[in-house]
């Protein structure tokens, strides 16, 4: 799918929201290229036993649906993994922003995060300055991940 969206129906869109608030995780992933540069995106996945909900996933926002082997052999049934990446996760993200709760504040660094490293060129040429707001930016949402909810009642 090319970087552009048939938007869905706004009730479908809530219900995406829905499923990544409760069953997806969004990342800011720093890997090493073939040419030894360090690259980083954005990357919204969203695993399940079911990949029927996957499936609609996929057909309304674009991405890619895979089974993935369970690091544990005794498994009762197969797990299936959606993923959207780069450009396209910040269009799905910005589309189901409106209803998003738990994961709002990871979808804020996401999208700082994805604007800063669009800003680097196709290239991906980080100047010190962007790297280090990306490794800051990467903190955050590893923090953003663990949030203590004991003193909550």
């Amino acid at each position: 799918m090319a970087n552009k969206l048939d938007t869905p129906p706004v009730d479908w869109l809530a219900w995406a929201a829905g499923i990544v608030d409760g069953e997806g995780c969004i990342q800011l992933i720093e890997y090493k290229s073939s040419s030894r540069n360090a690259r980083w995106q954005i990357r919204l996945t969203v695993g399940n036993t079911d990949p029927r909900m996957l499936l609609k996933l996929q057909q309304m926002l674009g991405g890619r649906v895979r089974r993935v082997k369970s690091p544990s052999q005794k498994a009762l049934r197969p797990a299936w993994v959606w993923n959207v990446a780069c450009k396209q996760a910040e269009i799905v993200l910005r589309l189901i922003a409106p209803w998003l709760v738990s994961k709002k504040e990871q979808y804020e660094i996401a999208i700082k995060s994805r604007e800063l490293i669009a800003s680097c060129g196709k290239k991906g040429e980080y100047q010190p300055a962007k790297r280090s707001e990306l490794d800051a930016l990467t903190a955050a949402m590893k923090a953003a991940k663990r949030i203590d909810f004991s003193e909550v009642e």
